[in-house]
């Protein structure tokens, strides 16, 4: 074996070597481009395109027999938190809350739509468990609030697939009226806790 015969031997394999190491580069910056396209940095639950992508799969499959329930959270008066104790405080209540929401939902799939809106996509829970699930959210809530000094309240809206709707925006669009109704029922404070037994049993009857 000449000198050269080593030379290239060495060079191919060191090419081989290189093409591995960067397509594996390739293949990790893919994977963290895709995550960041489907979840939110702050939270890290879903982001709005990634809760849409996963409603696609979801409400395909979603008939008479298969039915779901769509949970829409909105933190009341976010914007003051903001303005009064700054974009810091803004985030951790944010974080926590999207903790709160996606534990007190247990199962199903949560996401923060945008702002300080959150949505949990669930399989069928008749009015009594979604109270249960509500109020699980509001005192947890509402305690996290009181040990840490920075008010955090929200108020609730649900549906559900199909009798609401056979996609997710229209979903959010029927929870959002029922979620609006409970916070026009609120006092005007920061700590006011949601009116959930008037929306889940609302949204039952509607």
């Amino acid at each position: 074996i000449g000198a050269g015969d080593v030379f290239f031997g060495v060079f191919w394999v060191t090419l081989a070597l290189y093409a591995y190491i960067l397509m594996g580069r390739i293949e990790g910056q893919r994977r963290q481009l895709d995550y960041r396209s489907r979840f939110d940095a702050l939270t890290g639950l879903l982001n709005r395109h990634g809760l849409l992508a996963a409603a696609d799969s979801i409400f395909d499959k979603t008939n008479t027999r298969s039915p779901a329930t769509v949970l829409f959270a909105d933190l009341n008066q976010f914007k003051s938190v903001n303005d009064r104790y700054g974009h810091g405080a803004g985030d951790r209540v944010l974080a926590e809350f999207a903790q709160i929401f996606s534990e007190s939902a247990e199962t199903g799939v949560c996401g923060r739509w945008g702002g300080d809106e959150f949505v949990a996509i669930l399989p069928l829970r008749e009015a009594a468990a979604v109270r249960q699930i509500f109020e699980r959210i509001e005192v947890r809530t509402a305690a996290w609030s009181r040990s840490n000094g920075l008010p955090m309240a929200v108020s609730l809206g649900v549906s559900h697939a199909p009798r609401d709707g056979h996609d997710l925006v229209t979903l959010l669009s029927v929870a959002d009226i029922h979620l609006y109704q409970s916070k026009s029922q609120q006092p005007e404070t920061a700590g006011a806790s949601p009116n959930y037994r008037t929306l889940v049993d609302e949204s039952e009857t509607s």
